[in-house]
């Protein structure tokens, strides 16, 4: 038995030596790999985090330059509608006030060609009555002379007057 017991102590000591070599020969340099590579994925994680911190902070960045913007067109839209609102209201101002000339002028020329054409009536019908005075006074005054003057007369201020229209017209 003692044969046996050899060889398994024989084994015992080869697996430990076997053993010690894997671990220090192998298994080191797997740990110093596996250390190496735990290091290089935490500056990696590191690294990422970082990115996305900056990216995170360029983001809010953003959005506060986007509002400011937002903010900015807005006052821009706003001073812009105040200023064509004035110069709307100026036009229109100006156009009233041109066309309130243009009505006075067109007054002012209809009431110097109203006074005109009624000096030239008041002058026709002073004329006309010289006339007929003249008539009346070179004829005796019977009611029936009186009668017929007064129809001429009219037929006469009718005829001036309906001639003077027709000049006018044309």
């Amino acid at each position: 038995m003692l044969n046996v017991n050899m060889s398994i102590i024989y084994m015992i000591i080869n697996l430990l030596i076997l053993f010690l070599i894997f671990r220090f020969i192998l298994f080191k340099r797997v740990d110093k790999i596996l250390r190496l590579r735990e290091k290089e994925m935490e500056e990696v994680k590191s690294e990422a985090a970082k990115i996305k911190a900056e990216a995170e902070a360029a983001k809010e960045k953003y959005e506060t330059e986007y509002a400011r913007l937002e903010a900015e067109k807005e006052a821009v839209f706003a001073e812009t509608k105040k200023t064509a609102y004035g110069v709307r209201e100026r036009i229109l101002n100006e156009a009233k006030q041109q066309t309130d000339e243009m009505i006075a002028q067109a007054k002012q020329s209809a009431d110097d060609t109203y006074a005109r054409e009624r000096s030239k009536n008041e002058d026709a019908i002073a004329e006309l009555v010289l006339n007929a005075a003249s008539k009346i006074s070179g004829q005796s005054h019977s009611p029936e002379n009186d009668r017929e003057l007064y129809d001429r007369f009219i037929k006469s201020a009718l005829e001036d007057l309906s001639f003077g229209e027709e000049a006018t017209e044309a």
